[in-house]
C-alpha cells in the first residue's frame, strides 16, 4: 500500500490546485477492453486566481506549462497522450486530455497516481476490476508543511465538502456487481464523491466484476 506522504499522490496535489483556486470539478474516466488495455479521459477546470498571477508550478495556468505537467506526470513508454485540449479564458482554464494505456497496470507507475493503485484481474468466467485511493486526513493535515498558507485558507473556508470529484468506468462486458454510485446501462459505472468523504475514508476503492457473457464491446485503441 503507497502510503507515504512524501510521494504524494499528484492526483491530488491538483485537488489541492482546485480547492486552493476554487475549483470544484474534477472528472476521470477509464475506457476498458478485455485485455487490461484501454483509455483514459482527464477533464478539469481552474479558475484562474489573482493571486496566483505570478507563475507557481504548483498552480499551472500557463498553457506550456500544462502541456508540461501533463507529459511528465501522466505519460509513460506504455501510457500515450492522444489528445490535449487547452481553453483558457480570462476567469478560468480548461483542460481535457486523452491516453491510451497498455494495460491498466501501468498506471500504477505514473506520478499522477502515487497514492492510488489500479488492479485488473480475469478467470474464465469473470474480470474484475479495482481502484483504490489511499488519502488520510491526517496527510491532509500535514500538508500544510508544504502548502501552510493555501491549506489555512481552505480549511477556514471548509471547501474539502464543496469538491467534487467524478469517476467513470465503460467496461467491456457487462457489469454483474459494482459498488458504483449509480450504472448507466450494463456497461458504465460511475462514482461521485466529495473530498472531504475521501479524506475522512483514508482508503476509498471502487469495484466491479464483470461477466464474460454477452457481445463483447468494440476495443479502443
Amino acid at each position: 500500500m503507497k502510503r507515504s506522504f512524501h510521494r504524494f499522490g499528484l492526483i491530488f496535489l491538483t485537488l489541492l490546485t482546485f480547492v486552493l483556486t476554487g475549483c470544484f470539478e474534477y472528472s476521470q474516466k477509464i475506457v476498458l477492453n478485455s485485455d487490461g488495455s484501454g483509455e483514459l479521459e482527464i477533464r478539469y477546470r481552474v479558475p484562474v486566481s489573482r493571486l496566483l498571477e505570478v507563475s507557481d508550478p504548483k498552480f499551472p495556468t500557463q498553457r506550456y506549462e500544462i502541456q508540461h505537467m501533463i507529459r511528465k506526470n501522466y505519460t509513460s513508454q506504455g501510457v500515450r497522450l492522444n489528445d490535449l485540449q487547452i481553453d483558457k479564458r480570462s476567469h478560468s482554464v480548461r483542460v481535457y486530455a486523452n491516453f491510451s494505456f497498455k494495460h491498466i497496470s501501468i498506471l500504477n507507475t505514473l506520478p499522477q497516481f502515487r497514492n492510488e493503485e489500479f488492479g485488473f484481474s480475469k478467470d474464465k468466467n469473470e474480470i474484475r476490476f479495482n481502484q483504490a485511493i489511499h488519502l488520510s486526513e491526517k496527510d491532509w493535515l500535514q500538508s500544510s508543511t508544504l502548502f501552510e498558507t493555501g491549506i489555512k485558507f481552505a480549511f477556514k473556508k471548509d471547501i474539502t465538502r464543496k469538491v467534487k470529484i467524478r469517476f467513470e468506468v465503460q467496461t467491456p462486458y457487462p457489469i454483474e456487481s459494482t459498488n458504483a454510485s449509480y450504472e448507466i446501462g450494463d456497461r458504465r459505472a460511475v462514482w461521485h464523491f466529495r473530498l472531504s468523504e475521501i479524506l475522512k475514508n483514508g482508503t476509498t476503492q471502487m469495484e466491479i466484476v464483470m461477466k464474460k457473457k454477452g457481445k463483447l464491446r468494440k476495443t479502443v485503441k
